[in-house]
């Protein structure tokens, strides 16, 4: 898997962001350019001059509205450093509207239907941290700096927020190390920001949240924490799913659209990265499988933290941005979408329950199962069938035992088992690139 190296910013990368047909990547870093680039060769199309601090988020439209002409892609909205947050016509690039605040724009979040959107402010001089909700006009010559809703008062920055279900409610998360869901249903027209749920203090992280991630059907969403782990929440019920250890701060998560998969980057400290080995830094993007919670491999590649993560929406890439100014392109090999994890090859093994009808009454006395162990001494895990010996043949069987990292692949014929007959052997080996399961045969069935 090599990567596409994207150079079009001065400064470290801070967010990344697909639209939704996955053809266009935002990026935006800690200089006052958001860019766009094509999602498949990283081509650079354009950039939006207006802003004067640092962007730290966007977001991209995807939905239809009167006034737009195609579904996805026609407005874009950031939020920077500069105590605002803007609206922009992502195919001129021309600025549409200027949200103004007291402070900086952290985060910035389209709802579903593009008609709201959540941006998030930090405290600063005497203003507290807040979130607000502002109403998005079809027409921009309409459009108002008013906020249907402001939520004021949690502790410390919010790094991230982001709309639930059908834009009921709010998913909040920042420096304090709590995640907040907050009521934002209109009722008579009036949205009552009421806090509905917040995590504990025994499920939730022990400091601050950098980052958060809902999952593409919007049922659960990852978080990112400096305490060196990342949680997977349900969005509704907020009851922890499974947690991430890593051995590193976790700026940046993602989930994938496709398979049961997250990840997860970050590193050292950036003060702390030249005085250090690149190596020792832990620059890598790492995946998890989402369900066993086991590591599955990493990518290496930047010069200094991991900031931004995204995932195509297709599945088949994701994009990463740095310390190091960068954004790395990466489409994934076949071989990442034919990763098996052992203990769900061994779980599938031992709960499978195999048909008397389609192959055979199973052998159930001491004396075969004894003789089916001897047997499985004389394979090991990975010894492969070669050469003329070995024909593909259907069979019945009176004897089945597991052995090692097991899996059976269900691949056509009438139980759709794929085996292979040794011969000079007793044995039939379901076969996966491995001996993994070892059967044996009565005399009866020899002589057929």
């Amino acid at each position: 898997m090599r990567p596409i190296l994207m150079k079009g910013h001065e400064r470290p990368l801070t967010f990344l962001k697909y639209n939704r047909d996955g053809d266009l990547l935002f990026s935006c870093a800690k200089d006052d350019t958001p860019t766009v680039w094509f999602a498949d060769n990283g081509e650079r199309l354009g950039t939006y001059k207006g802003h004067n601090g640092a962007v730290w988020c966007c977001d991209v439209s995807s939905n239809l509205t009167s006034s737009c002409t195609s579904r996805d892609s026609v407005r874009l909205i950031t939020g920077s450093a500069d105590q605002t947050a803007k609206l922009w016509n992502v195919q001129t690039g021309a600025q549409l509207f200027t949200f103004n605040f007291g402070s900086p724009a952290r985060s910035v979040d389209f709802s579903v239907g593009d008609k709201l959107a959540v941006i998030t402010t930090d405290p600063f001089m005497e203003l507290p941290s807040a979130i607000h909700v502002k109403r998005i006009a079809s027409d921009p010559s309409e459009q108002t700096d008013e906020s249907v809703l402001t939520i004021k008062g949690p502790r410390g920055r919010i790094n991230r927020a982001v709309w639930g279900p059908l834009n009921q409610t709010l998913i909040s998360a920042g420096e304090d190390a709590v995640v907040r869901i907050w009521d934002a249903e209109a009722r008579l027209n009036l949205i009552t920001g009421k806090l509905l749920k917040e995590s504990d203090k025994e499920t939730s992280h022990s400091k601050a949240i950098s980052s958060l991630s809902k999952s593409a059907d919007g049922s659960h969403f990852l978080t990112g924490s400096l305490d060196k782990s990342a949680k997977l929440w349900d969005i509704r019920t907020l009851t922890l799913i499974k947690t991430y250890v890593t051995e590193r701060p976790v700026n940046a998560v993602a989930i994938s659209p496709l398979l049961d998969h997250v990840v997860i980057g970050g590193g050292q400290d950036a003060s702390s990265v030249t005085t250090t080995d690149r190596r020792a830094g832990k620059f890598e993007a790492k995946f998890f499988h989402k369900i066993l919670q086991e590591e599955i491999g990493g990518v290496k590649g930047h010069f200094g933290p991991i900031n931004a993560l995204a995932f195509n929406p297709d599945g088949r890439s994701f994009s990463s941005g740095g310390e190091d100014g960068y954004v790395r392109l990466h489409h994934f090999d076949p071989d990442y979408f034919n990763i098996k994890m052992k203990h769900k090859i061994q779980e599938d093994a031992r709960s499978l329950l195999l048909s008397s009808e389609k192959i055979g009454q199973v052998e159930t006395t001491l004396e075969k199962r004894r003789k089916a162990m001897q047997l499985s001494k004389m394979w090991t895990p990975t010894r492969t069938v070669e050469g003329p010996t070995a024909r593909l043949e259907r069979t019945r069987t009176r004897s089945l035992m597991f052995y090692g990292n097991m899996e059976i692949e269900f691949m056509g014929l009438e139980f759709n088992f794929v085996i292979w007959k040794i011969s000079g052997q007793r044995a039939i080996s379901v076969l996966m690139g491995e001996i993994s399961a070892l059967i044996t045969l009565s005399n009866e069935d020899d002589e057929q």
